[in-house]
């Protein structure tokens, strides 16, 4: 490193910096999930919501979860299949609320 007449050391610029040897990481190749298996864990989701009853309930932090996460596990499916099996989750929700509330 280089020092100026009063012995502070100067920082070099950007075209002196040194060459450390980085290089530009390579992009992330992002790939869509495996759409069987996204259809087979919403409708594993709908099997354990029907299961739900009044001797076996969820809790209702447990029914936010899926309400928040439902939606978006479905998202990857075509418009027409996500929103059969959301309407279908949806009703088995509203049933687990009434459980809920009782």
């Amino acid at each position: 490193m280089r020092t100026d007449k009063f012995g502070v050391s100067i920082v070099p610029m950007a075209s002196e910096q040194f060459d450390l040897g980085f290089t530009e990481a390579p992009a992330i190749n992002r790939t869509e999930p495996d759409l069987g298996e996204v259809r087979e864990d919403a409708l594993a989701l709908i099997a354990a919501a029907r299961t739900v009853s009044a001797d076996a309930p969820w809790d209702a932090a447990k029914l936010r979860y899926n309400r928040l996460i439902f939606p978006h596990l479905v998202s990857w499916l075509p418009t027409d299949e996500a929103q059969q099996l959301c309407f279908a989750f949806e009703a088995e929700a509203q049933r687990i609320d009434e459980l809920l509330a009782a």
